[in-house]
């Protein structure tokens, strides 16, 4: 595993997609997958991944989980209102889902889901939604990466003496 590759958290309650998505993106991206809303809000903590692919329809107990405890229930919505809320709320949430009505997206953006894309998803589409996510930390990654940056802000960065100029000049405008 690279330590340079995006992480990628899937929230999908079902193997099948989970493995899908597993085998199309597992080649370009660290993989960490939660079954249901509550693992996936614990995998955002532990974890703080570059992006998350968040499926709306979400069964409330992960398997195994004791059933017979009241719980409110979350879906994949309630999911990404409360990412959005929370100090990750910076992190790119790709809504995917089979529900493609005018009114299921719009519930998506007043999650303030950043995508919505409807099942079955194209794997080209996939990619490029996800790189276009990525795009401003890739960029964002290689500017702190790179040797030139520090060199370019010395050379561009106001000297103490220059400082004092404007101000005294700001100061005479100003009288």
């Amino acid at each position: 595993m690279q330590d340079d590759r995006f992480c990628v958290l899937i929230v999908e309650d079902s193997a099948t997609i989970r493995y899908a998505y597993k085998r199309l993106l597992e080649g370009e991206y660290t993989l960490v997958f939660a079954e249901d809303p509550l693992t996936a809000l614990k995998q955002m903590a532990a974890v703080r991944p570059d992006v998350v692919l968040l499926d709306i329809n979400l069964k409330t107990h992960a398997r195994g989980a004791a059933e017979d405890q009241p719980a409110k229930r979350m879906d994949g919505l309630n999911v990404c209102e409360l990412i959005k809320r929370s100090p990750f709320k910076e992190t790119p949430v790709i809504m995917l889902t089979s529900k493609d009505g005018f009114i299921d997206k719009m519930r998506g953006k007043i999650a303030h889901a950043d995508r919505y894309l409807t099942k079955p998803v194209d794997q080209d589409v996939l990619r490029s939604t996800l790189r276009e996510a990525l795009s401003e930390k890739a960029v964002a990654r290689r500017l702190r990466s790179s040797p030139y940056v520090e060199r370019a802000y010395a050379e561009t960065a106001p000297t103490p003496q220059a400082m004092q100029a404007t101000q005294a000049q700001a100061m005479r405008e100003d009288a």
